[in-house]
């Protein structure tokens, strides 16, 4: 029976139950792969980027170095994992369905989908590579300049997704004094940095669920829409905010898990 490999350090399984319902080869391929990551960002975590080199991982996950680059160009993607490049015909029919009151949340679960697209990895596999990445970027600023600009290319394609988007659902268009394009890079940056202030509340939990960081991430944009006193809007003078919307403050934070559990 095959034996599912499991992570370096915290012995969790490297892939999900899918994957052993693969071929042996598919079964090879997802634990090279996720081997390599593993030993990877551990190696570089461990003694840092620059002091760790394509062959010390080699060694580490008993590969060749032949066989590490049919899997990744360089370090620095074993390192900081592969941005996908396009969004597959699925998950652009899936953002196109979203309604237009879920606009925002639709570009939030948009971006966190890309950036957990599994290709047979478990979640507690895929939490632990995020979580190690996250300490990687910010122990080297190299890295999380080099991240930030894969990210940039990254959020350019979910820009002109939305202003599809836009083209299909004029009606959910929100702000008419301005063009679909700029209206489109405002909902994409407010949702990017929705998902940064997520991901930090679930970084400092436990969780390994993408279903809880959704969450997390729909959280902290209330609490933004809490500090804009409304939902996206152009820069308005400030108002004193309701009582109402104080308690919205503590009930839309990291804890609250009960809206957008469709992750």
């Amino acid at each position: 029976m095959f034996t599912r490999f499991t992570s370096v350090s915290s012995h969790i399984p490297y892939f999900d139950a899918s994957v052993e319902e693969a071929g042996l080869r598919e079964r090879k391929r997802i634990e090279t792969l996720c081997s390599i990551e593993d030993h990877a960002t551990q190696l570089v975590l461990d003694n840092g980027y620059e002091n760790v080199t394509v062959d010390d991982i080699c060694h580490a996950a008993h590969i060749s170095k032949r066989t590490f680059f049919n899997y990744f160009d360089s370090k620095r993607t074993a390192t900081l994992g592969r941005l996908h490049t396009d969004i597959s015909d699925e998950l652009q029919d899936e953002f196109f369905a979203t309604s237009a009151n879920e606009l925002i949340k639709g570009i939030i679960r948009l971006i966190l989908q890309q950036a957990q697209l599994n290709e047979g990895r478990s979640e507690e596999f895929m939490a632990t590579l995020q979580r190690r990445r996250k300490k990687i970027m910010h122990a080297s600023e190299e890295l999380a300049a080099a991240r930030v600009m894969s990210m940039m290319r990254q959020l350019d394609l979910v820009s002109l997704l939305v202003g599809q988007y836009f083209d299909r659902h004029p009606e959910a268009r929100r702000l008419p004094k301005v063009d679909a394009e700029q209206e489109s890079r405002m909902l994409v940056t407010m949702a990017h940095s929705a998902i940064r202030m997520g991901t930090h509340y679930w970084m400092n939990g436990t969780s390994s669920s993408h279903a809880e960081l959704y969450n997390a991430c729909v959280g902290a944009l209330g609490t933004m829409a809490y500090v804009l006193d409304q939902e996206y809007c152009p820069v308005h003078s400030p108002k004193e905010a309701p009582a109402d919307n104080q308690r919205a403050v503590s009930d839309s934070g990291p804890q609250a898990h009960n809206e957008g559990k469709e992750s």
